[in-house]
């Protein structure tokens, strides 16, 4: 089986990084002021090129060139595009709801 490098990308740019930390505490009810809330240690949460990704890995171990180019082979085969900016939420069918029931009882 072929070696391939892999980042956690949790966001497309590192610019993303402080949007995304906000969405945290969005999802998980907390306060950017508290210290012991979920967080991600750093910016590097993103999708990295090709350059950024040798960056990241050839330090630490002596690498084929192909363990990065097996990576920009599989994202070739992916049929996603993560710069779209168009919101693609679900096509949901949201129910009627009556004007006498939409009124909360007291």
């Amino acid at each position: 089986m072929p070696m391939v490098v892999t980042n956690d990308a949790h966001y497309v740019y590192e610019k993303d990084a402080d949007p995304h930390d906000v969405l945290l505490c969005v999802q998980t009810s907390a306060l950017l002021s508290d210290p012991k809330r979920l967080r991600y240690n750093g910016t590097s949460f993103y999708l990295k090129n090709l350059e950024q990704m040798r960056q990241t890995f050839l330090p630490l171990a002596d690498l084929p060139d192909s363990a990065f180019t097996n990576t920009i082979k599989i994202a070739e085969m992916c049929n996603a595009d993560p710069e779209d900016d168009d919101y693609h939420l679900p096509d949901i069918a949201i129910p009627a709801v009556s004007p006498t029931r939409a009124i909360c009882a007291t």
